[in-house]
């Protein structure tokens, strides 16, 4: 229950939490298993974990961890872009993708002021195995969080369940189409990563066969021309 209308230091201190929890899998052919792998670690593996078409860009700030600058649009009067800070722990099997920081940035001192008024979280596990029935797969967890400064009227003066039961509702409904969309985003991309390697590598492979080709007729010829001399 409220203890302070606006402007109270009781009121100021009240946070409310909401967020959501889900997790999906897809399958996968057992032959690709070990090279998925191999995917999230790349390059583009990465620009898929960090959902570059999604995004304005991002900074690699060291071996494990990235600041995403999520593209502006308008809230209210103000023009606002969200910028994380993410980090990225690959395991034998398994990849995180979690947050390490969150803020709003903005040309309003007001917008600035608004990161003051929340915390918020999400974390992504991707698994990939077999599972008991011997059916290869590939599997995200993912978890949302946020923590809200309940400050303004008429908010101060309702329960931290008026706030946090619509808000569960919400992150649960923005998870249910955020984690399908990540995950069918990633085994597509997985799937291009593939073929572009195999185009790669039978490229070598040509290359490598026509320097042969090329290396024995000379040492042929150069016989041939032994022999006539």
């Amino acid at each position: 229950s409220c203890t302070g209308g606006v402007g109270s230091a009781a009121a100021w201190e009240r946070w409310a939490t909401v967020g959501a929890r889900r997790s999906i899998r897809r399958s996968l052919d057992p032959a690709d298993l070990s090279r998925f792998g191999e995917f999230v670690a790349s390059e583009q593996g990465v620009n898929s974990l960090l959902n570059l078409e999604h995004i304005r860009a991002y900074d690699q700030l060291g071996e494990r961890r990235y600041r995403v600058y999520c593209g502006s649009f308008k809230l209210l009067s103000w023009y606002v872009e969200p910028v994380l800070d993410l980090e990225v722990t690959w395991r034998n099997g398994s990849c995180v993708l979690e947050t390490r920081s969150c803020e709003i940035q903005g040309a309003s001192p007001r917008v600035k002021e608004q990161n003051k008024r929340f915390k918020a979280f999400y974390r992504y596990k991707i698994e990939w195995g077999v599972d008991p029935e011997e059916s290869a797969y590939v599997q995200t967890g993912g978890e949302l969080s946020m923590n809200l400064q309940i400050y303004t009227f008429p908010f101060t003066k309702l329960p931290l369940s008026a706030v946090e039961a619509p808000g569960n509702k919400l992150m649960q409904a923005l998870l249910r189409y955020l984690l399908p969309a990540f995950l069918d985003s990633l085994v597509a991309d997985f799937s291009e990563w593939q073929q572009d390697t195999a185009v790669s590598e039978d490229s070598s492979s040509s290359r490598s066969s026509s320097s042969s080709s090329d290396a024995a007729a000379t040492v042929l010829n150069s016989s041939n021309q032994s022999v006539v001399v």
